[in-house]
């Protein structure tokens, strides 16, 4: 009877051990699983047409180079999974069209970036002397959240490095605007990926720190963010069948040549920026990715 009465003892002790093992280990897990969650950080590609923005992006996250030129209607999207400092950060990146037809719609997505990319093409004066006006507007948008350029992270890249025998902007020049700033400067050749990771390790490593440092986090970024498989720009499990009204528009991003195309309106014709964004709002919809 004593016998029967320790074994019984010592079958609900262990059971009661496993119990809390068991309980223990999912409350790490679950704890794990919540600490493991990749920071979120929310970067802006900006600068003139033609200046290679989204060629970086592809090149940078499919690994690839695309020679055609289809410029961007008001504005793109990519996403990754990088790593820094041993840190898993979930990476959003929005490239925005260089055309002045899109400034509105451009300048929305400057309050809430963590950083900025800055991007002109080394072959075109332009397009460098363009950068002064892109800061500007960045600056007056950061202002209305109560943000400054001061702690903000700029990166300054000029793109189609490659290109020596056309180039119009030297290294030194270019390093010097940027610095006189207070921005970093990296080249880059989308072409044949020269200095393209590197810029992108430089930059995220900026925006992680800047962002530790300072502790806010824009409050687009607390909201949810459609997540987006590591390496690949709008990709899906499953590509649906674009309806009718898709076809439509697919078909014309094809064929037009200019974004006022693009979007089926009549160049002549002078709309407002709030008739522009609505309808760039509805090809939007109506594209699929």
């Amino acid at each position: 009877m004593s016998s029967s009465t320790n074994t019984s003892s010592s079958t609900n002790s262990k059971a009661e051990a496993k119990t809390g093992s068991s309980a223990t280990a999912k409350k790490k897990t679950s704890s794990s699983s919540y600490g493991c969650r990749p920071m979120r950080l929310r970067v802006v590609m900006t600068g003139g047409e033609k200046t290679g923005k989204s060629c970086i992006i592809k090149r940078y996250c499919e690994k690839r180079f695309v020679d055609k030129y289809v410029p961007t209607i008001g504005i793109d999207y990519g996403a990754t999974r990088i790593y820094v400092d041993k840190k898993e950060i979930s990476v959003h990146i929005f490239d925005t069209s260089g055309s002045n037809l899109f400034r509105d719609v451009r300048n929305e997505f400057y309050r809430d970036a963590h950083g900025i990319l800055l991007v002109f093409d080394v072959t075109n004066r332009r397009s460098f002397d363009e950068l002064s006006g892109y800061i500007k507007d960045v600056a007056i948008e950061l202002a209305k959240d109560g943000r400054t350029m001061d702690n903000t992270v700029v990166l300054v890249c000029g793109n189609k490095s490659d290109l020596k025998e056309i180039r119009m902007i030297d290294e030194t020049e270019a390093k010097l605007w940027a610095e006189l700033r207070g921005f970093d400067y990296a080249e880059t050749s989308a072409l044949n990926g020269d200095g393209i990771a590197d810029l992108f390790r430089s930059f995220f490593t900026l925006v992680l720190k800047s962002t530790e440092s300072s502790r806010k986090t824009p409050v687009a970024m607390r909201k949810s963010v459609s997540k987006a498989p590591s390496q690949h720009r709008h990709s899906l499990p499953i590509k649906p069948s674009p309806s009718p009204d898709q076809l439509i528009v697919i078909d014309r991003l094809k064929s037009s040549i200019d974004p006022w195309c693009q979007m089926g309106l009549d160049r002549s014709t002078p709309y407002s920026p709030e008739e522009i964004n609505k309808t760039y709002r509805k090809t939007c919809s109506n594209a699929p990715p």
